[in-house]
């Protein structure tokens, strides 16, 4: 039996399939977000302390979670764009999502980026279908 979804090649998303990615990405973002916040009270901890090889070792760490949680939404297809922001290829555009947003209300051109965002609702189903 195959796998729902394919891993490591680059994916086209219709906004159902994203849709249906969605849990797997929020979990997994959740779950190094989480590890990501105890890493940076440990900094502030160990900077308290001047303790500069702790403060090293923990930025560290955090370079190291940052790159798997990457590398894992790269392997779902994803492109990540920034931390903890990842954008669905539609083929014309992006599905944009941004943790901890519960659902995908946003898309935007290829040369929109980020900033140019819109609501889903606001733009016509042609403008992110093929």
């Amino acid at each position: 039996m195959g796998s729902v979804f394919e891993f490591n090649r680059r994916s086209i998303f219709n906004l159902e399939s994203a849709k249906q990615l969605l849990p797997l990405v929020f979990r997994i973002t959740s779950d190094i977000e989480h590890q990501f916040q105890e890493l940076t009270t440990q900094i502030a901890m160990a900077r308290s302390t001047t303790d500069v090889e702790k403060v090293t070792e923990l930025e560290a760490e955090i370079q190291d979670l940052i790159q798997r949680w990457e590398s894992k939404m790269t392997k779902l297809g994803l492109e990540p764009k920034g931390i903890w922001l990842v954008d669905f290829d539609a083929g014309n555009g992006y599905f944009c999502w941004k943790y901890p947003e519960l659902d995908i209300k946003f898309w935007h051109a290829y040369k929109d980026g980020f900033t140019g965002r819109k609501p889903i609702e606001s733009i016509q189903p042609h403008d992110y279908f093929n």
